[in-house]
């Protein structure tokens, strides 16, 4: 009975696909993207296909991160995203936007895909990348008043920060 067991849910596993943690084997575009870590999203290219992976480097082990992917003809459709490292380890996967926490190294793969089923097409896709702070940069900076001995800063919070 035990090895009629294990043979089904050995069969099963094989007959049963997992999906999720797409592999592209085209790279694209040709020279790695390398994050500024500003906290202001970047683009690593405005026409990606599914089927394409970046490489991307420049990021802080630790530090969080979100990743876009959409179709230029309707922004509202959003790519599957798969995250490596450089020994094609998965560190995540998923629609995007896809935020990573903690991120486990320094250089990444970022795959791109229809879905979960790794589908690929010839459509152009913007992808980007932002680091998420923990103390958003400000906005709207303005100096004003400036004399020899002073100045007057003025900016808008970017997020819910109370002390600086």
């Amino acid at each position: 009975m035990k090895k009629i067991t294990i043979f089904l849910c050995l069969l099963a596993g094989y007959l049963i696909p997992s999906y999720g943690q797409c592999t592209s084997e085209d790279l694209y575009p040709s020279t790695p993207a390398t994050s500024d870590n500003s906290g202001v999203a970047q683009q690593i290219s405005d026409c990606v296909y599914a089927g394409d992976y970046s490489v991307i480097n420049g990021l802080t082990v630790g530090g969080d991160y979100k990743f876009t992917c959409t179709w230029n003809d309707d922004t509202s459709v959003h790519r599957y995203l798969t995250v490596k490292d450089a020994d094609d380890n998965v560190i995540a996967h998923g629609i995007s936007p896809l935020t990573v926490n903690d991120i486990t190294a320094s250089s990444i793969r970022l795959h791109y895909s229809i879905d979960a089923d790794c589908g690929t097409d010839t459509e152009c896709s913007t992808a980007t990348i932002l680091t998420v702070l923990s103390c958003p940069l400000p906005l709207n900076a303005q100096l004003s008043a400036v004399t020899t001995t002073g100045a007057s800063f003025t900016w808008t919070q970017g997020g819910s920060e109370t002390a600086w």
